[in-house]
């Protein structure tokens, strides 16, 4: 969903806009003039490389079993876009949905193992620019399941995992029901 001060700068854009201004209810006219009021004097912050900004999105993943960053990041992308809808914006990118602009920001446990291509694809359109970095969270799922990708263990598992989220993540590691928390944000724009 679009925020206050993002919709407040389409009001301004659209009312100039014959194509975006049949978009515009009286009522709807009515809410975005009041957005565009209370945000007097905000500074919207362009990405670099972008001409205009449309959208902020933010979505989660998680890999409950595997430890799999990129599943988590994956999962964290698609969140992010199902609740998005933005027919209306992105008819106003000139050169339509080829020249959308996409960076898409994940923090991701073991961020360094993601497969960025895999992420990407993700994507339904756009030129993507997909940067992971650490964060996200690792925590546990209170059980060991090797038939969704958990690796099987031979040894007995402490059932204290309270120390095991700053363990290194490597396969001799104990904990086996490990989970991998993803958060995204995706920027739109042109």
């Amino acid at each position: 969903m679009l925020g206050l001060r993002a919709a407040a700068q389409l009001f301004q854009n659209a009312k100039s806009s014959p194509a975006c201004g049949q978009l515009l209810t009286t009522s709807s006219a009515h809410y975005l003039q009041m957005a565009s009021k209370s945000t007097q004097g905000a500074k919207l912050r362009t990405p670099k490389g972008f001409n205009k900004l449309l959208a902020v999105n933010m979505g989660f993943g998680v890999d409950q079993h595997g430890q799999d960053a990129t599943e988590a990041a994956v999962r964290a992308v698609k969140h992010a876009m199902e609740s998005t809808a933005l027919p209306g914006v992105l008819s106003m990118v000139p050169g339509g949905h080829d020249k959308v602009k996409i960076k898409c920001k994940i923090g991701v446990p073991d961020s360094a193992t993601v497969d960025v291509e895999a992420v990407k694809k993700a994507f339904y359109y756009g030129h993507v620019d997909v940067k992971c970095v650490p964060g996200g969270l690792r925590t546990h799922s209170g059980i060991i399941y090797p038939q969704s990708g958990d690796p099987e263990s031979k040894e007995d598992v402490e059932a204290d995992t309270s120390g095991d989220e700053t363990d290194p993540v490597d396969p001799g590691h104990k904990a086996r029901d490990e989970m991998f928390a993803a958060v995204a944000s995706i920027r739109v724009g042109y």
